[in-house]
């Protein structure tokens, strides 16, 4: 004999529901989509080293408000006069991928765009280690030294983690 009676029915349904939806959120809230979000951002020119990770980094030295104060504007300040050398990038960039569609290869041309994009990316990193000086040059002996330490936890971490995989 079957079982005909609605709420019965209307429980099983619900119950399916429920287990089709965690699954389908579980499936799609996994590791994998930290990757696509890090590389849209860097699509889009985001940079890597952004204000939000450095304040969150040495907030942990207790920062005073006025160390707080000048850290962000040098850091707003370098991302600002930056941003035209990343833009440079991504166009050289662009050229670079219609070279590469091209029927021919322009051994010159891919050879001048990476000579450009290395010279940019050399300033760039000249640009990033004067900015890190100046935000170091801010803070005292001690929240320096805490600096180093929490620095060296992080990559005692980080051998222990590849050492476990």
């Amino acid at each position: 004999m079957k079982n005909t009676n609605p709420i019965s029915k209307l429980l099983v349904s619900i119950a399916l529901l429920l287990s089709f939806i965690g699954f389908t959120t579980t499936a799609s809230a996994g590791p994998q989509n930290r990757g696509y979000d890090k590389m849209e951002r860097h699509q889009k020119g985001e940079p890597r080293m952004n204000m939000k990770r450095v304040m969150r980094e040495l907030s942990k030295v207790d920062l005073t408000d006025e160390q707080r104060t000048e850290i962000k504007a040098l850091i707003k300040n370098g991302m600002e006069a930056n941003q035209p050398k990343r833009q440079q990038i991504r166009t050289l960039h662009m050229q670079m991928q219609t070279l590469r569609k091209a029927e021919t290869l322009d051994e010159q041309a891919v050879r001048d765009i990476s000579t450009q994009i290395a010279g940019i990316k050399s300033d760039l990193l000249v640009a990033q280690h004067k900015n890190r000086q100046a935000i170091n040059a801010l803070l005292t002996d001690e929240q320096r030294q805490k600096l180093k330490e929490m620095k060296a936890k992080r990559k005692e971490k980080g051998r222990k983690n590849k050492e476990q995989n």
